[in-house]
């Protein structure tokens, strides 16, 4: 958990350079893959329920990074401009996260850690799965 909260902290830090807050990059992410996405279809991708996409694109859409289409049944969200150029960005703020985080870290252990998150990361989806 003090890992977890560590690393949000630092890339808070970084996004709020960008005027960006934590969280938003999932949607921008999905959004840089596949734009003109419904909502519905975002809040799957992003693993959320409805209304917290309809609460995370008010914001996002009062800061000019997406626009909601109102011509369209059902609405479907697209990147402005600035979305789009944010991407470069935020990639380039989780390198530097992702660098400073292992500095110290020997190739060979860069290699060990990478397997282990995967690792823990599987048998995390593996115990999500099996809940349902």
């Amino acid at each position: 958990m003090q890992f977890g909260r560590s690393l949000q902290s630092r890339v808070a830090r970084e996004y709020w350079k960008l005027g960006l807050h934590v969280g938003q990059e999932m949607y921008l992410a999905c959004l840089w893959r596949e734009d003109n996405l419904t909502q519905g279809k975002l809040a799957e991708l992003c693993h959320v329920e409805p209304p917290t996409v309809t609460k995370v694109l008010n914001r996002m859409e009062k800061a000019g990074l997406v626009k909601r289409s109102s011509r369209k049944t059902p609405l479907t969200v697209s990147l402005t401009p600035r979305g789009r150029r944010l991407r470069k960005q935020v990639e380039s703020c989780w390198l530097r996260v992702g660098d400073q985080m292992l500095v110290g870290f020997s190739p060979e252990e860069r290699i060990i850690l990478r397997r282990l998150v995967k690792a823990a990361r599987d048998n995390l989806v593996k115990g999500a799965a099996t809940k349902r």
